[in-house]
């Protein structure tokens, strides 16, 4: 029904809306990580290797949302 389509539509925009604003959140906190990390890179090696695993274990997390959310944004493209 066109009701319906027109819901679809509004919901299908504020999802896309959300998903690019993630993004953007997920852009600036990677941003943050290779800041932290060069701040860390000239101290090599005498760097504590909890800061290192953290860094490591933070990008990988955000690289995967990344990953996911375009996907989402892909799939909601009708990609």
């Amino acid at each position: 029904s066109p009701l319906a389509a027109a819901v679809n539509r509004a919901e299908t925009s504020a999802l896309q809306k959300e998903i690019a604003r993630m993004l953007d959140e997920i852009a600036c906190r990677i941003d943050m990580l290779e800041q932290r990390l060069r701040g860390v890179d000239p101290l090599w090696p005498d760097v504590d290797t909890d800061e290192i695993r953290a860094l490591a274990d933070e990008f990988t997390f955000l690289k995967k949302w990344r990953q996911l959310l375009l996907a989402a944004q892909t799939l909601l493209l009708g990609g």
